[in-house]
């Protein structure tokens, strides 16, 4: 098999050999002569490339060397061409995650994100100046010239050191027609429109007809990969962007900082892929925990993106158990409720913007009524509170996490999404909703936070309750 020899930013990429393909930093390599072979040697990854025969060495045009003095010409005459970088060799078999550890069957989802009902706005958040529609489990966004529009995951999913971590997803139309810009993947941006802002993280991105793999660490562009050129090109280059496609990623932020992108196309085909370790004194992207997001862009034309469904897992993990555990309370006084039917407002939690890339969730929640007075309970997810004021709410040393405990009187609650319930005249009722894909406390494009509140609805006057929230924070 030849071997062909290109240049892909500041690297040698050399294709049909080993691990394919390998990448070694130009002007830092080495020629080796060794009979009628050839090598290189990567002086900053400390390895030797063996490429075989001259006559089996093959430059950019395709063509083969006469010699070793030709193949040293070229070699010399590499210059670097750009300031972003394209890493080390990575695995390619896709029976194998990134981590290069035999891949399981069955992983930890993350995030499970079809929509089979209708739209679904307790997982997703939107925002943008054009339209999206539900049809036949299919979101189909729209924007006329001049428009943007956002699909985006609510939860930052959480990323477990040194485990690989994987994004499926399927989407119609990726081709373009004019200037459109659509992209997705697994990235997140500032919050403020029309979001374009530090991009951080990674997706496939087709901008008028040029397709790339990027990859951003807080607005700063780390990699850009052509997934039309390379060891898997004809698997991308043969499937049809304007028909149902399937897209998938794995990736590791420690452990070699990997990511890895297949098609399916007869099934699963590595298509590309970046090493970032020992390539620069940064990491690949800010933050590893990041929102599954889908986006559409115009400039002077119309056009459409249709998104259909995706998921996050994590691989070697299996046990939600982790993490570090806090604990909020009414205090040893409880909470006295001042008048019957009224619904108050007894504790809430909530996460600044600032850790919006922090995991946060539900592990527990104790209820209780003291004397023997019956109380209606409710956890709801952002309900509407009254006479509840920003200076209120009190953050917590050593958490990423802010709560509020009501007064009693005149702080109410009311509506938010029921995602738990008790009604008791006793001294202990636990709910835990440690299983629930709403357990988590997220944040819309715009940065607002979710609130998860315990609201209560005493049966007689001065009603005494007391009420714990344990958060589990990763």
């Amino acid at each position: 098999m030849a071997v062909q020899l290109t240049t892909n930013n500041s690297f040698l990429v050399i294709t049909g050999l080993y691990a394919d393909p390998a990448y070694v930093n130009v002007g830092q390599m080495t020629p080796i002569k060794s009979g009628d072979y050839f090598s290189v040697y990567d002086n900053v990854l400390n390895k030797e490339y063996r490429l075989g025969l001259y006559s089996a060495v093959l430059d950019s045009n395709g063509q083969a060397f006469a010699s070793a003095s030709a193949l040293g010409t070229y070699l010399s005459g590499l210059t670097d061409v750009s300031n972003t970088a394209v890493g080390g060799s990575v695995i390619t078999d896709v029976n194998y995650d990134a981590g290069n550890r035999t891949r399981i069957s069955q992983t930890s989802i993350l995030g499970d994100y079809k929509q089979i009902a209708f739209l679904d706005s307790l997982l997703f958040t939107r925002a943008g100046t054009g339209a999206s529609a539900f049809s036949a489990s299919k979101e189909t966004i729209t924007c006329d010239a001049g428009e943007y529009y956002i699909i985006q995951s609510k939860e930052f999913h959480h990323y477990f050191s040194g485990k690989s971590q994987q994004v499926e997803i399927t989407a119609i139309d990726m081709s373009c027609t004019g200037d459109e810009v659509k992209r997705f993947g697994y990235f997140s941006s500032s919050i403020a429109a029309p979001h374009t802002a530090n991009f951080d993280g990674f997706f496939l991105e087709n901008a008028g007809g040029t397709i790339r793999i990027k990859i951003y660490n807080d607005g700063t562009l780390i990699a850009s990969l052509d997934p039309t050129t390379g060891a898997g090109a004809d698997w991308f280059n043969s499937i049809d962007l304007a028909n149902f496609n399937v897209h998938f990623f794995d990736f590791l932020w420690l452990g070699g900082a990997i990511l890895r992108y297949f098609v399916v196309n007869g099934g699963f085909k590595y298509v590309t892929g970046y090493s970032h370790a020992n390539v620069a004194a940064s990491l690949f992207m800010k933050s590893p925990n990041q929102p599954l997001r889908i986006e559409l862009r115009t400039t002077t034309n119309a056009a459409t993106l249709t998104y259909v469904c995706a998921q996050v897992s994590t691989e070697g993990i299996d046990s939600p158990d982790v993490g570090k555990v806090f604990a909020f309370t009414t205090g040893d006084a409880g909470l006295t409720l001042a008048t019957a039917g009224t619904e108050y407002l007894v504790l809430a939690i909530r996460q600044p913007v600032a850790y919006r890339h922090v995991s946060a969730f539900l592990d527990s929640i104790d209820l209780a009524s003291r004397s023997n007075n019956q109380v209606r309970f409710r956890i709801a997810l952002n309900p509407t509170l009254v006479n509840v004021l920003e200076a209120q709410w009190a953050e917590v040393t050593n958490t990423t996490l802010e709560y509020v405990v009501g007064n009693g009187t005149d702080e109410t609650g009311s509506g938010g999404t029921l995602i738990g319930a008790k009604s008791t005249n006793t001294n202990l009722a636990a709910n835990s909703a440690k299983n629930s894909f709403l357990n988590r406390i997220n944040h819309t494009i715009t940065g607002v936070s979710d609130v998860i509140a315990v609201l209560a609805v005493p049966a007689a006057n001065n009603a005494i309750v007391d009420v714990a929230i344990n958060m589990r924070v990763l």
